[in-house]
């Protein structure tokens, strides 16, 4: 048949859409994000305790955490306080946000348990807001949520 006539798209086009039952559009999938601390423990309390992240391998003597964060996970990582990318890698914003039902309910709880915000959850042209914190080694990390209606 010609390439220009119309033809039946009801057969299969495997050889164009090779693994389509997974994700056909999506290579590329978020599986971790990474954090670092020097005080490991403080770090793997704060994402445990305070946050409440289920803890899906490692412990507070570190020197390596994963906590599962929804369809991705968070990984803690201990960097020595000499490492020549300590500065770069610990205490900075971090790009990480992670979205909550109720967050002006989440951050009430996480100013009650003394979690540092640096400002109320602020609304945001989509709708929704966002509150930026720091973790106890001092990565700023980001809630995003909903607010109500103003």
């Amino acid at each position: 048949m010609p390439h220009d006539q119309p033809h039946d798209h009801h057969h299969d086009h495997d050889h164009h859409h090779a693994h389509s039952h997974d994700h056909p559009t999506v290579r590329f999938r978020l599986h971790t994000v990474r954090l670092y601390a020097g005080d490991f423990a403080a770090a793997f309390g704060f994402y445990a305790d305070t946050l409440g992240l289920p803890v899906k391998s490692g412990g507070p003597e570190g020197p390596f955490a994963l906590f599962d964060i929804g369809g991705a996970q968070l990984a803690l990582e201990r960097m020595a306080p000499q490492h020549p990318a300590y500065e770069e890698l610990v205490g900075r914003f971090s790009g990480v946000s992670l979205m909550v039902d109720d967050l002006n309910a989440t951050h009430a709880d996480l100013v009650a348990k003394e979690v540092e915000f640096m400002a109320p959850p602020q609304r945001q042209s989509w709708g929704g807001g966002i509150a930026h914190f720091r973790d106890s080694a001092g990565n700023i990390v980001s809630l995003v949520g909903r607010l109500p209606p103003a």
